[in-house]
């Protein structure tokens, strides 16, 4: 269990950016080549065998580790998953709601990289106030008539300081910006059905100024009704869909 412990830690640190100690991809590669595997699927094997406690060498672990790789993607589970938002409310206070129609997928090309697509339909808005749904929905903010979805589109995934970023480009109120969302892998499982799912939460932040919702509602005192940053939260839970 030590090497195996220590080639995951290892793992994580190679997927900071930090470089894998010499000493312990001499031991790899001597395993790999044991096994008769490559020391790609070698690595494959051991985070099979962390995901779903499969054996990670032999042709067991070859056979499923083929299967994986005919894996194109992961469809957002609408049912377990979450995408709200929040806002200065009279400088005093937050003013929360969420999105309850939304899905998404993550799609992955044959060199390995990945893309995220994901659509929120506007009119599916909710703060617990159905007087104020109304009001965000109408041409003062979201203007659902004529712009119903928000979407976003992955650029890139990067690692910085420990943490990991997912760019796009988010399109809200016909308006499309460049936006940054900090992203942390919740982890992944085998389900009850057998189906692999994979957990993520992802935050951050725009200016609704910026995507053209620039109602002002000044107050008597000073200081505006609705802030001009809006906060937003993701918890995402996706199931990988082989491919047919």
């Amino acid at each position: 269990r030590a090497w195996y412990i220590s080639t995951m830690v290892t793992i994580e640190r190679v997927q900071t950016g930090v470089r894998m100690e010499k000493r312990l991809v001499k031991v790899l590669k001597a395993l790999a080549e044991y096994h008769d595997m490559t020391l790609g699927d070698l690595l494959e094997g051991i985070v099979l065998h962390a995901f779903e406690g499969k054996a990670p060498f032999g042709p067991e672990s070859k056979r499923r580790i083929a299967e994986l790789k005919k894996i194109y993607g992961l469809d957002l589970d609408a049912s377990h998953s979450h995408a709200s938002f929040s806002v200065r409310h009279m400088m005093v206070g937050k003013v929360r709601g969420r999105f309850t129609g939304f899905g998404g997928a993550i799609s992955v090309t044959d060199d390995g990289a990945a893309t995220v697509n994901a659509t929120i339909d506007v009119s599916s808005v909710d703060t617990q106030n159905p007087q104020r749904d109304e009001h965000v929905r109408s041409a003062d903010f979201f203007d659902a008539a004529t712009h119903p979805n928000i979407t976003f589109r992955s650029t890139g995934l990067r690692a910085h300081g420990g943490k990991t970023y997912l760019d796009g480009e988010l399109t809200l109120h016909g308006v499309t910006r460049p936006v940054t969302l900090e992203l942390e892998v919740g982890g992944v499982t085998t389900d009850p059905y057998g189906l692999l799912r994979a957990g993520f939460s992802a935050e951050t932040e725009i200016e609704r100024k910026d995507y053209g919702i620039s109602i002002n509602m000044p107050m008597d005192g000073g200081g505006v009704v609705v802030g001009e940053k809006v906060k937003i939260s993701l918890e995402v839970e996706a199931v990988l869909q082989q491919a047919a």
